[in-house]
């Protein structure tokens, strides 16, 4: 079990530290005291400058007197000196003892389920056109990858889940999807150069941008398309049938 230290103990190298900074700075390096003096004096002064220009010069150079006397002391070149070898200690001790962890299995064995391997409604294609089904034909969700090509979606021939989606990304090439009037839709299109045609309200030339429309009762409908298209050339066109 991983031991982790507690309160009392970091406190108590808090303190640790804070005495051998103060017995270094007292008994071993008087310089470092003064050069600490002058650094605070001159974050002080700044604070009493009304000039934006001095405030600020007399801000720079005090922290850098500071930073330069901090990395001067003893006191912290020991305490990066610990911390490298302590990260190194914790290093080798995990590749020597790694942690196993083993999630908690149930009294009585879950039976194996099958995975079942479903056929997409369109294949990725570098040259050529699809389309679903005219007949009736189960609901599969689209990610489709195109090269150049025409894809046509018509969603009036199958049974819709309460959130389906089609996801479209191509080259050039144009889309049509065709949607029953009862189901609602949203669509996100990114482009180069494209033109977009959202029933017969909507009609967007798409220059290096990205556009999302949904109808009005998208948000409380029971079924509905989430439609996500992408491409670098072409025409994304969305009906009813």
């Amino acid at each position: 079990m991983r031991k982790y230290w507690n309160v009392d103990q970091i406190s108590g190298l808090i303190l640790l530290a804070v005495a051998a900074l103060v017995i270094e700075l007292l008994f071993f390096d008087g310089g470092l005291l003064i050069s600490l003096a002058a650094g605070l004096a001159c974050l002080y002064f700044s604070k009493k400058q009304r000039e934006a220009a001095a405030k600020k010069a007399l801000f720079l150079i005090g922290c850098f007197i500071l930073a330069l006397t901090v990395v001067n002391m003893m006191t912290f070149r020991l305490f990066v000196l610990g911390v490298v070898g302590w990260v190194v200690y914790r290093y080798y001790q995990s590749k020597k003892h790694p942690q196993v962890i083993a999630p908690p299995f149930p009294e009585h064995p879950v039976p194996e389920r099958k995975v079942l391997k479903r056929k997409p409604l369109f294949q990725n294609l570098l040259f050529g056109s699809q389309r679903t089904p005219r007949e009736v034909y189960e609901w599969n969700d689209i990610h489709l990858l195109l090269g150049i090509g025409d894809v046509v979606i018509d969603l009036s021939n199958t049974f819709l889940p309460k959130d389906a989606v089609i996801s479209i990304r191509g080259f050039v090439g144009n889309v049509q999807i065709l949607i029953p009037y009862e189901v609602e839709f949203s669509i996100h299109h990114t482009a180069v150069f494209s033109q977009v045609q959202i029933l017969d309200e909507i009609g967007e030339r798409v220059i290096n941008e990205a556009i999302e429309y949904e109808t009005e009762a998208y948000g409380s409908a029971t079924e509905k398309v989430k439609i996500f298209t992408s491409m670098i050339v072409g025409k994304v066109e969305v009906r009813r049938v």
